[in-house]
């Protein structure tokens, strides 16, 4: 049961018992059910954030080769990002090196930022969890994983009602954070 399936399921039952715009009248504000829902929905995203296991990470990857992009699922997005900086049993190199990393990283580009808001974080992770030695082999989708992060750093940093210390670290420090060093690649 999904936290919009909860709202729906409340805003149906109060219609019911009275015209939309006389029900702020009639009723007293559920302001606790409203507290625990914020709650639960901040745990879910506690949630989301952590790390995924493998095997979600290689179920969404089947998905995106079998179906395409139009069948995915913020979830599987948020898989997709983090597979980034994993190396999986049947690729050679972490998946960001890969063709499959290449087909991502394109996908993330053109994406809308709505849902590019919801797998910023893992995208930095995957960022930074590779080593100089990978980025040496094919710096292309590092690059252009770089390129993601620094472009659309402020306007999530605006779009965000809350925004997290990390994304306050990165907003203040511009220059530190997403400018990793890079020796070796052009030499």
């Amino acid at each position: 049961m999904s936290i919009a399936y909860l709202k729906q399921r409340l805003n149906v039952s109060v219609e019911r018992f009275s015209e939309p715009a006389q029900a702020q009248n009639k009723f007293a504000r559920p302001h606790k059910l409203i507290k625990t829902l914020d709650i639960i929905e901040r745990r879910f995203d506690d949630m989301e954030n952590a790390q995924p296991i493998e095997e979600k990470i290689i179920n969404s990857i089947k998905k995106l080769e079998k179906s395409g992009i139009d069948y995915l699922t913020k979830r599987d997005w948020k898989n997709l990002a983090w597979s980034l900086s994993k190396k999986l049993p049947h690729y050679e190199d972490k998946i960001l090196f890969t063709f499959v990393g290449s087909k991502l990283i394109n996908q993330f580009k053109n994406m809308q930022p709505a849902l590019l808001k919801a797998v910023y974080f893992p995208l930095l992770y995957s960022y930074f969890a590779v080593e100089q030695y990978e980025i040496n082999k094919r710096p292309n989708n590092w690059l252009e994983l770089k390129n993601i992060l620094s472009n659309n750093r402020s306007s999530l940093f605006q779009t965000t009602t809350r925004p997290k210390k990390w994304l306050t670290t990165l907003t203040d420090h511009p220059g530190t954070t997403i400018s990793r060093p890079f020796q070796k690649v052009y030499s």
